[in-house]
């Protein structure tokens, strides 16, 4: 949509809906309108957290990815539970409250972090990378490919990785 009012208006408006308890600040400059829930009557609900972050992402030309350790969590090969939302971006290291909750960003200069971004593949890397040399084996790759699919497991082996990685998914 497309109007025509200056800068001043559209605040103006935002002021007089955040004063009636219609919409609410998650961010400086990103606004959600208020629900509350069917559950716990009276209750506000807080907005997605994960579009907030998309949306100060895109805002900021900044690439995003989950940080490994939460993806070690979602592919079963970690039991440690991330307290806060941590990502890498290529933007700067910066930790930040958006909609009351704690956000971290981690920059990261390794750009191969960064192929297939916020998707499965992306998430393998990062676990990858995360858990290091060290600790990636057959039964970690095993468990990423099952929980990625084999397509994405394929497409996976194909992309431009460290040499170790490449030789611990090819065993595979």
């Amino acid at each position: 949509l497309i109007f025509n009012c200056s800068k001043s208006n559209v605040y103006k408006i935002l002021k007089t809906l955040r004063n009636k308890n219609i919409i609410k600040i998650a961010y400086k400059g990103i606004y959600y309108k208020i629900q509350y829930s069917t559950v716990l009557i009276g209750r506000l609900l807080p907005p997605n957290l994960y579009d907030v972050i998309l949306i100060l992402a895109k805002k900021n030309n900044e690439i995003l990815q989950l940080n490994g350790g939460h993806t070690a969590n979602l592919f079963h090969i970690s039991k440690h539970v991330p307290m806060i939302e941590a990502f890498y971006t290529n933007g700067r290291t910066r930790e930040l409250v958006l909609a009351g909750s704690r956000v971290k960003f981690t920059h990261v200069s390794n750009k191969k972090i960064f192929q297939y971004s916020l998707q499965p593949i992306g998430d393998a890397l990062s676990c990858m990378y995360f858990l290091g040399e060290r600790l990636v084996d057959s039964s970690t790759v095993q468990k990423i490919r099952k929980c990625i699919g084999e397509k994405n497991f394929s497409i996976l082996k194909k992309l431009d990785l460290d040499p170790w990685m490449n030789a611990v998914l090819n065993d595979n």
